[in-house]
């Protein structure tokens, strides 16, 4: 899963964030059960939740995209 190290603009500080799975199950026309994986982001230092608007904004991140007027996307690790 990828990591992400953004930097905050204002305080220059480095925050690393990765991508987790976190799958709902359903189920589809013909009652198949199905897993749909649904990707969060998570900060590495303490494992919480990003912000919901932040977590829209990096569903295709790229390096040096400003997220939220806040972040610049440093550096992507481990990227599929």
């Amino acid at each position: 899963m990828p990591i992400i190290t953004l930097q905050d603009l204002d305080s220059g500080e480095m925050i690393k964030i990765r991508q987790v799975v976190d799958p709902k199950v359903g189920m589809d026309i013909n009652c198949q059960v199905k897993i749909i994986p649904v990707y969060k982001w998570l900060y590495l230092e303490n494992g919480d939740l990003l912000p919901d608007k932040l977590q829209d904004k990096l569903k295709k991140p790229i390096v040096n995209q400003i997220i939220d007027e806040r972040y610049l996307i440093y550096k992507i690790d481990n990227q599929p």
